[in-house]
């Protein structure tokens, strides 16, 4: 610490306190100096010193205990605190982490923040200030995005911050120096095809969003074990449209006992409501005359219309394993690229779990 110019005393009173924390001068739990102490050292005001205490308070850096004084936090932002940055489109997906986030926030010991890829010029524009200035405080240790970033504001930020860590969930061409969690569409196909294969069927048929990897994934996977799924079998459902989902598998399976599929696999479980209604008010029996498999993202609730069985990514583990790869990151320097895998519904009893989150959110926790 060093004796500020006039005139710039805050700003540098805020940078020294905050170098000292984070080269670790002033640890985690250590007491900060009093008002007096630093006066000798800054020669400032207490006014100036007040204004920079409740910014380090504000940005996570300090907390006071009352008739104590002032302490360095126990979890720094710059090694707890994540940006969660989406694209435009809201899914049921990202609403899920979101969800995972916010139970994480309450528990206190990791924090996240959501900055969103808006349409509006206006909201844009605030989210990408705010996530610029929170990275200019140091108060995220890491980035991770739920899209591929292409917008010339994203590779900006990208480029001017590239000491933070920053990760994505697949292989996007030009972001080498970033960190990848790929979430493996190969693992669920696998394990959603052993469950048809479990219980002999082999007649199967796919509804599902246009152009989706999952798709081709599931399809290559029955083919290596010697099944087909017909083109005329393989239905993409329109995007936003819950009613034509629900016409195809009307019509699926209007056909004779003998001609229509035994097993249905849906690939996005945003497609489920409309499905399990096309199957009801088909009168097909579920599971005596199909079998249902749906990849969906945990945790899930555990209400269904029909029997459904399940197959998909804990969210839970993607953002566990997420701030592991950071935080490996952070000790090696090393950019790495690392797999999550599918599981069964009953490898991560996400019944139960999501039966405590609704508990909590119903006795005002949220």
């Amino acid at each position: 610490m060093t004796i500020l110019d006039r005139g710039k005393k805050r700003i540098g009173l805020e940078q020294a306190l905050k170098h000292s924390i984070l080269t670790g001068e002033l640890s985690p739990g250590t007491r900060l100096p009093t008002l007096e102490q630093l006066n000798l050292e800054f020669n400032a005001s207490k006014a100036t010193f007040q204004h920079v205490i409740n910014r380090l308070k504000k940005q996570g850096f300090i907390r006071s205990v009352e008739r104590q004084g002032m302490f360095v936090a126990d979890h720094l932002p710059c090694e707890t605190h994540f940006g969660l940055v989406f694209d435009r489109k809201t899914n049921a997906f990202l609403k899920k982490i979101e969800e995972q986030a916010d139970f994480l926030n309450q528990e206190g010991r990791w924090q996240f923040s959501v900055f969103r890829n808006e349409y509006s010029p206006a909201l844009l524009e605030r989210n990408w200030n705010t996530l610029r200035e929170r990275l200019q405080e140091r108060t995220l240790a890491g980035l991770f995005f739920f899209f591929n970033p292409v917008d010339e504001e994203i590779l900006q930020l990208i480029r001017e911050f590239s000491e933070v860590p920053m990760l994505m969930y697949d292989y996007y061409p030009d972001h080498e120096t970033l960190l990848v969690l790929k979430m493996e569409p190969e693992s669920c196909a696998e394990k959603s095809l052993s469950l048809f294969l479990e219980r002999g069927i082999t007649r199967l048929a796919v509804i599902c969003k246009p152009d989706q990897p999952l798709t081709t994934s599931f399809r290559n996977a029955a083919r290596k074990k010697g099944i087909e799924i017909p083109d005329r079998w393989c239905l993409p459902a329109p995007e936003y449209s819950s009613e034509g989902a629900r016409n195809i598998v009307m019509l699926l399976l209007s056909l004779p006992p003998e001609q229509r599929p035994r097993g249905l696999y849906l690939t996005d479980d945003n497609l489920l409501n409309a499905v399990q209604a096309g199957i009801v008010e088909s009168g097909v029996r579920v599971p005596q005359d199909l079998t249902v498999v749906c990849h969906t993202n945990f945790p899930d609730p555990p209400e269904t219309v029909i029997p459904v069985l399940k197959v998909g990514f804990d969210n839970r583990e993607l953002l566990r394993r997420s701030i592991e790869a950071v935080r490996e990151f952070r000790r090696t320097g090393r950019v790495r690229h690392n797999v999550i895998q599918g599981k069964y519904e009953t490898e991560i009893e996400s019944v139960n779990h999501f039966r405590v989150q609704r508990e909590r959110k119903e006795r005002g926790f949220q």
